[in-house]
């Protein structure tokens, strides 16, 4: 995080820490937890919630480039501790739906279904592009006999993220043609970003997008 805060001073971070409980020895980890964010992000790098609505020039400009998202419960928890004012709540300021599937098919419609129900612009709005493996794809890995279990033919995790972002590129050209009276995508997540083409069609997605609104 910090080598990428250096070398990519016209970018913006968001950091959804989504599972982070540390059940009993809260008040004892938490504390060394922001010490730890401390020690590697400067304080001036942080946002708050209402910095959300800032334009990208304007938070460049100001070098807030940081979002932490934390989940309310955690939060409430550490109202007592010191530093806790650097974490923005997930729930009230990020849309960010994980499908848990295997399935391509099952991915693009539970991804189609939630941007057709999408009413609050308020929060970022990320879709993960991402498929879960179960027990059957692992196994099937392992053992790649074309046409036994599901992932016929992937012999590993990378492969299978690979063979979709393939397709998720034409999906998220689709959407956003689909999808020209909201604002923009938001955040676009992949599995083994290995090439600067997604990156540079993410970019054009919303610059052309920003320049409606």
């Amino acid at each position: 995080i910090q080598s990428f805060l250096n070398d990519s001073r016209d970018e913006i971070l968001l950091l959804d820490i989504q599972d982070l409980d540390f059940g009993d020895r809260h008040d004892e980890l938490m504390p060394k937890f922001i010490a730890l964010i401390k020690q590697y992000i400067p304080q001036e790098k942080y946002a708050v919630s209402d910095d959300k609505k800032l334009t990208y020039s304007q938070l460049i400009a100001t070098s807030k480039r940081v979002f932490i998202f934390l989940k309310d419960g955690v939060i409430a928890r550490s109202n007592t501790l010191d530093g806790t004012n650097i974490f923005i709540s997930r729930e009230d300021n990020l849309n960010s739906e994980w499908y848990n599937t295997t399935s391509k098919s099952d991915l693009k419609k539970a991804i189609e279904k939630n941007l057709a129900n999408r009413s609050d612009s308020t929060r970022f709005q990320v879709i993960q592009t991402v498929l879960t493996p179960n027990a059957a794809m692992v196994i099937k890995g392992l053992n790649p006999t074309p046409g036994w279990l599901p992932f016929g033919s992937y012999s590993s995790i990378e492969r299978a993220a690979k063979n979709l972002n393939g397709d998720a590129k034409g999906w998220f050209k689709d959407w956003a043609k689909s999808d020209e009276k909201r604002p923009a995508l938001n955040v676009l997540m992949i599995d083994w970003v290995d090439n600067e083409s997604f990156v540079d069609m993410v970019m054009d997605i919303n610059r052309k997008k920003a320049e409606k609104y």
